[in-house]
């Protein structure tokens, strides 16, 4: 299926309104355009679960701390911008990827326990 048409989305609301460009994110404006306002909001949430579900398999066996604190921002950075900005552009992926790579046993351990390790015994 492809869009009915030629210009971009925002170019088209810019000359049918005239209130200047006004474009959201892919899924609410091409996204409408390409696929209908039938279908875009099931791949919307199809694409957003996917996501989440992403980052929930990523971040699991860490503790809750750990990603209250590591992925604090991240909440700021979605209710700001569009899902799919902030996995490319704002580190919603780089987030991910450190989270699957985390040590768990690493993070299991205790503060007191990991300091005692580096120094030697000694606090």
């Amino acid at each position: 299926m492809s869009c009915p048409y030629k210009e971009p989305l925002a170019v088209v609301m810019r000359d049918s309104y005239h209130i200047g460009y006004f474009n959201a994110s892919l899924f609410a404006t091409e996204g409408i355009a390409s696929v209908g306002p039938r279908l875009a909001p099931l791949l919307s949430a199809i694409v957003c679960g996917l996501l989440i579900g992403l980052g929930n398999r990523a971040s699991s066996g860490l503790p809750e701390q750990f990603i209250l604190l590591s992925g604090g921002l991240l909440l700021q950075v979605v209710m700001n911008v569009p899902l799919t900005v902030a996995v490319v552009s704002h580190g919603e992926a780089m987030m991910f990827l450190l989270w699957y790579v985390t040590p768990r046993d690493v993070v299991d351990q205790p503060l007191t326990r990991l300091v005692q390790g580096a120094g030697g015994g000694k606090l």
